[in-house]
């Protein structure tokens, strides 16, 4: 696990470049249109100089901040420009067929920094148990605790998770064969069964970025400019990765002022039962250039459906930034309500990384940053209840 000074010099370029793996991930860009255009060179270049530079720099909550290596705020400082879920604020990403290059500099940082190229062996390492997990906190969680620092996220969790690279197909030593095909029977495990997971959890893994070779484009018309969309089976590959079991049925069709409107229901099986979201799509019932009204109006309240789960909802629906504001101000307030559950842990003489540990176990959290902000509260209630109670005895 690395350290605060490791993560630093990572990600804000301190380190020594690798010339031929900075050099195979721009060629592998060049390679993909989102990226580079025969129209549209200078993009990719620029983002190679900003990697160069240190200008990428991750933030606690999981989103990057881009330092401008031209243009300056009123100050006279180089801007600094917002990439979420690579979506930039930058005045330049409104040109959408090709990404700016402050969402390609996070790009590079991503695969540059992606721990399977480097430690491929983790991948096979069997998973720990929660004592085995809590035995190898971080030093500087442990110091924390003792000296009564404030709480704040996972050191760990600070860089987002990476683009996959390719070299988790040539892990050294691992063949075709050394993976049992579906169906073969495996060694029992005492009764061992995987756990149903919370709608919680899933909704995390639906939440994520959906990786930009996976988002198509629909080229301008005279009525429309170009847009971004997702294919119907990309979303079902996304439901069928991280939502297992889950259903979709049509609830109903009908034909409204010329246009076939039909809603489709998605449900997905948790450990709280069943949970549903509905979309609607339309579709002009004269539709004959490609595809027809019922099938396209389908495929759009099915792919709707999904956004309500969270499939790419922030890259393709929030275009306006608003949901994304709402969460950062969410991050911000989970960030005071764990300080202020510090503080009371404290008083109480508890060992906090425990109690983490069991509020992350109780609702199906990772890290700290996952931990449900009503969850939060409830046990810092607790907890002074709990001190209000001894106190009077």
């Amino acid at each position: 696990m690395a350290t605060v000074a490791q993560f630093v010099e990572e990600t804000q370029g301190m380190a020594k470049i690798d010339e031929a793996k900075l050099k195979a991930i721009v060629a592998e860009m060049q390679q993909q249109p989102r990226y580079y255009g025969p129209d549209n060179t200078k993009r990719l270049a620029e983002a190679e100089q900003l990697y160069r530079q240190g200008r990428v720099h991750p933030d606690p909550a999981g989103i990057y901040f881009v330092e401008s290596r031209r243009d300056r705020d009123e100050h006279g400082q180089f801007k600094k420009y917002r990439v979420d879920d690579k979506v930039c604020d930058c005045p330049d990403n409104t040109h959408r067929e090709i990404a700016c290059a402050h969402i390609q500099a996070t790009v590079i940082q991503r695969k540059m920094h992606a721990p399977l190229g480097n430690a491929q062996r983790e991948l096979l390492a069997a998973p720990k148990t929660i004592d085995e997990r809590i035995a190898t906190l971080p030093l500087e969680t442990a110091q924390n605790a003792q000296e009564g620092a404030p709480m704040t996220e996972d050191v760990e969790v600070y860089t987002p998770e990476p683009d996959a690279p390719e070299t988790i197909l040539e892990a050294p030593g691992l063949r075709d064969e050394d993976f049992p095909p579906l169906g073969m029977p495996v060694a029992p495990l005492g009764g061992f069964h995987l756990p149903a997971r919370s709608i919680k959890a899933i909704l995390l893994d639906l939440s994520r970025a959906v990786p930009d070779e996976c988002i198509a484009l629909l080229p301008a018309s005279n009525k429309k400019p170009a847009q971004d969309y997702l294919h119907w089976h990309t979303v079902a590959a996304i439901l069928d990765t991280y939502a297992p079991g889950w259903t979709s049925e049509i609830v109903r069709i009908e034909v409204i002022a010329g246009k076939c409107v039909t809603t489709v229901r998605i449900s997905i099986p948790t450990v709280e039962g069943t949970v549903s979201h509905e979309g609607v799509g339309t579709e002009d019932e004269e539709k004959d250039d490609f595809g027809d009204a019922f099938t396209n109006s389908f495929a759009m309240g099915f792919k709707r459906a999904g956004a309500m789960f969270g499939i790419g909802r922030q890259q393709l629906y929030d275009k306006d930034r608003k949901t994304a504001a709402f969460l950062q101000a969410i991050r911000e307030e989970k960030q005071q309500a764990l300080k202020e559950l510090g503080t009371v842990i404290d008083a109480r003489g508890a060992d906090r990384d425990r109690l983490l540990t069991w509020l992350k176990t109780e609702t199906h959290a990772t890290r700290n940053a996952d931990i449900p902000l009503h969850a939060i509260r409830a046990l810092t209630l607790h907890l002074q209840q709990q001190a209000k109670e001894v106190a009077h005895v």
